[in-house]
């Protein structure tokens, strides 16, 4: 388990991976990706909770797989050139948060499948430039 609060994670050309059983906890953290990806790949116990954080990828991908429980509230995810995946029997709450998907050149995306369960409470999703699916 790991637990960041009130942290700044700046990664430059790398990635954040996550794999296998894990449980991640941000609060009040700013997460800042660019050139690189978040991958969060676990089993049935992984989680990722993000409560109170602004987390921008720019030009990569956010992907969460493999039956990873994840929850954002009052929370920022924004993708530059890029997108998220939701996938393989993934749960995610949205609560009081914001997606924003931004690309001009290769169309963003947003997708849910596989068996993936989204939830929306308060929230909002904005796609500039590409698209949403939500598939199976």
């Amino acid at each position: 388990c790991l637990f960041f609060n009130a942290s700044d994670i700046n990664i430059f050309n790398g990635n954040l991976l996550a794999y296998d059983n894990f449980r991640l906890q941000f609060e009040n953290t700013t997460i800042d990706i660019d050139l690189g990806e978040a991958v969060f790949a676990g089993s049935a116990i992984s989680s990722v909770l993000f409560d109170s954080v602004f987390f921008e990828i720019t030009d990569g991908n956010a992907n969460f797989t493999d039956s990873t429980s994840t929850s954002f509230t009052q929370s920022e995810l924004r993708v530059i050139e890029g997108g998220a995946k939701f996938t393989d029997f993934t749960q995610t709450d949205w609560v009081e948060s914001t997606i924003i998907m931004e690309d001009f050149e290769d169309n963003p995306f947003f997708e849910t499948k596989g068996s993936a369960v989204s939830s929306f409470t308060d929230s909002r999703l904005f796609v500039i430039g590409g698209g949403a699916s939500f598939i199976e």
